[in-house]
């Protein structure tokens, strides 16, 4: 049951990122992509964490849920900087840019993480 838990897991997230990355070029569907797929791995985080129980789990989750919390706060401050005569043309897309770094990252671990549990629950079911 776990394996197949696993699989169905590494399975949605392949055709995610899969999908993200065939349509890169466009911009914008990808980042249509990026919501379903940070919902399932935060979901897929949270039942891991809990179930396993797996500590690795849910700290990603907690570290992904305050990086969320982060970017309400970020989406609610920045635009009151807009007017401050100092704020630098194009801080913008700085803004953006250390906005998508960290998800990024974390969409592509969360994958490496759940095909090493996959494989690890292939060799040895007790092992996750």
């Amino acid at each position: 049951m776990k394996r197949t838990l696993l699989a169905i897991d590494l399975i949605a997230q392949g055709l995610m990122l899969a999908a993200a990355l065939i349509l890169a070029p466009t911009i914008f569907y990808p980042l249509l992509i990026a919501i379903p797929l940070g919902a399932w791995q935060l979901g897929s985080a949270l039942a891991k964490g809990l179930a396993l129980p797996s500590e690795l789990h849910l700290n990603y989750f907690l570290a992904a849920s305050a990086y969320l919390f982060l970017l309400y706060l970020g989406a609610r401050i920045i635009p009151a900087l807009e007017p401050v005569l100092f704020y630098p043309d194009g801080a913008d897309k700085v803004w953006m840019a250390v906005a998508a770094a960290p998800p990024l990252f974390g969409a592509f671990w969360y994958f490496h993480r759940t095909y090493q549990d996959y494989t690890a629950c292939a060799e040895n079911p007790e092992s996750v």
